[in-house]
């Protein structure tokens, strides 16, 4: 049997972790621990914020935030509902702080359990939103600073804007005029927000980091020591939307301090506008897209960490797993719907996730439309909380091709293809996603090659992403092979 997929000359994993399925993605890249972090990471801490949440994690997304370490001080609102597609799809780690204010232990945690997996983290909260004033994206202007240890934001507070109601707009739209909200001192410099490098500093306050004495990096290397303040302010800034609309306002104040320490200050609400800063206002459109985005994935789906961006994040092959109990029971014949295989099949796919067996010499051969009909399916679309979208009956065949056609409903989903084929020469199966229009290029090709003589069955994951598709193309030949296809399925799942 050749590989099925990549460099037919490379080396097989061996036999036991072929019949384990390892995803081969994590094979032979050294320790887990050694993989490359994120590079920008946000902490807040949350109490009842979930009706502003959407905004805050889009548009900070959209610029350049990777993942998000939410601390919940004590919701009693929609926040699970809010954050539960974020967290899913890896963008978000929600943590249950239920400490009275506890914002400086939740700052100390995130920075002692979770620093090392960042470049560089951001402390803010909810109601503030980092607005670069010259560059297209927060890690760009962070790369104006490669010998800052700690970035200090300057704040600008804006006031009611003229809303006594929550308006429809977004935040970052509705709300343009500056205000002296905290009736500081014009003279002395603005309140600052913190980015910093977690191999840089030794501890985190609210508003500022204490560099290190000595900080070195986790090899021991020397890292930037550097704290950035005025340097930074003509490139970037904090928009602080402390009282948004009077309901919105008293509803604040009610809710508390984060810190603990203090009352909220009983500021008065009807301030005047200093002026007008629509800066943040230029990423509407891009904070819109990306809620549409988030929108349009399934809240729960099949795997953790859709849209995770933390290298080498292990994947258990639990795909291909159920695929072989699916397989494995219809060949050894079982009546009734089981989650463990009654025989053992290795698998022969070495790329991918998936699950692709040679099933000939077996007593039982399996006859055409056997495994799309299956009653050992079920276990396997349970586990990958999917579907059976189409069979070989319900396609369009033309020119040794099938295509199914895919309504997706604006959705990304995740495809699969079953198949069941007998190979009457060497040959291959290519499936190809159409992408939708609009979408990125469309993702390579996937390519099983078969031998000649054999007959072979598997479950095979489409792409490693959700995807808003078209259709499925399918092509079932090359060149001179001839391929039996007994069945031919497309799944969704997630």
């Amino acid at each position: 049997m050749k590989r099925l997929r990549g460099d037919p000359g490379a080396p097989s994993p061996s036999a036991r972790k072929r019949q384990r399925a390892t995803p081969p993605n994590v094979i032979g890249k050294g320790p887990l621990l050694s993989a490359p972090g994120l590079r920008l990471g946000v902490v807040v801490i949350v109490r009842d914020e979930a009706p502003y949440l959407d905004e805050w994690l889009a548009y900070h997304h959209a610029l350049g935030v990777q993942h998000f370490l939410i601390y919940d001080n004590g919701s009693t609102d929609a926040l699970p509902e809010v954050v539960e597609p974020w967290l899913n799809h890896g963008l978000v780690t929600l943590l249950h702080w239920p400490l009275p204010g506890g914002q400086i232990d939740a700052y100390s945690h995130a920075l002692r359990f979770f620093g090392p997996s960042f470049e560089w983290l951001a402390f803010f909260d909810v109601d503030e939103f980092v607005v670069p004033l010259v560059d297209d994206d927060i890690p760009s202007l962070l790369a104006r600073f490669p010998d800052a240890a700690d970035v200090r934001i300057p704040r600008v507070d804006f006031g009611f804007s003229g809303h006594r109601e929550p308006p429809e707009a977004l935040t970052i739209e509705a709300y343009t005029e500056v205000a002296d909200v905290f009736g500081r001192d014009p003279s002395k410099p603005p309140r600052v927000k913190t980015v910093l490098r977690p191999a840089s500093v030794s501890a985190m306050g609210i508003h500022t980091a204490t560099v290190a004495d000595d900080p070195r990096g986790p090899e021991g290397e020397p890292v930037p020591s550097r704290t950035v303040g005025k340097p930074c302010w003509e490139y970037v800034q904090l928009n602080h939307y402390y009282t948004r609309s009077f309901e919105e306002f008293e509803a604040k104040r009610f809710r508390g301090s984060a810190t603990g320490r203090i009352a909220r200050p009983a500021i008065p609400f009807d301030l005047p506008a200093l002026g007008v800063n629509d800066s943040a206002a230029r990423f509407a459109d891009r904070t819109r897209a990306m809620m549409e985005r988030m929108a349009s994935l399934a809240p729960s789906p099949y795997r953790y960490g859709s849209e995770l961006e933390l290298r080498q994040f292990p994947r258990f092959n639990d795909l291909g797993l159920f695929a072989e109990f699916a397989l494995a029971n219809i060949l050894a014949e079982e009546p009734e719907p089981r989650r463990e295989p009654a025989l053992r099949i290795p698998n022969l796919l070495t790329e991918g996730i998936g699950f692709v067996g040679a099933v000939s010499g077996f007593d039982h051969e399996i006859h055409d439309g056997e495994l799309s009909g299956s009653i050992h399916l079920q276990p396997l679309l349970e586990r990958a909380r999917g579907a059976v979208l189409a069979t070989l009956a319900e396609a369009e065949v033309s020119d040794g091709a099938v295509r199914f056609e895919v309504e997706a409903d604006g959705r990304r989903r995740v495809y699969a293809v079953g198949f069941v084929v007998s190979a009457t020469s060497d040959t291959r199966l290519v499936a190809h996603l159409e992408r939708s229009a609009g979408e990125a290029p469309e993702t390579a090709p996937l390519e099983l090659r078969f031998d000649a003589g054999e007959t072979y069955a598997g479950v095979v994951e489409l792409a490693p992403e959700p995807l808003l598709v078209d259709a499925v193309t399918l092509a079932l030949a090359s060149g001179d092979g001839q391929i039996d296809v007994r069945d031919l399925l497309l799944m969704v799942y997630g």
